[in-house]
């Protein structure tokens, strides 16, 4: 089964949560808040990873989520 993708990444001041095509799940007042709420919705659809970007778009960590159990 392919991994969700999931992105936290700034948004017009605020920061969101968005699945990889692009649609905002979530949008938050601070980075940590959204990091936070995007690794809640990554650990409940797994297999599942969190990318999160810098300010200017490029990568700061990515998390993979994967229950041990599917293996």
């Amino acid at each position: 089964m392919e991994p969700k993708v999931y992105y936290v990444k700034p948004n017009g001041g605020l920061w969101q949560v968005a699945r990889q095509a692009g649609a905002a799940l979530s949008q938050h007042e601070t980075k940590h808040e959204a990091v936070e709420a995007g690794r809640e919705t990554a650990r409940a659809d797994q297999p599942s990873q969190l990318v999160v970007q810098r300010p200017d778009g490029s990568v700061e960590t990515e998390s993979t989520y994967q229950d041990d159990n599917t293996l």
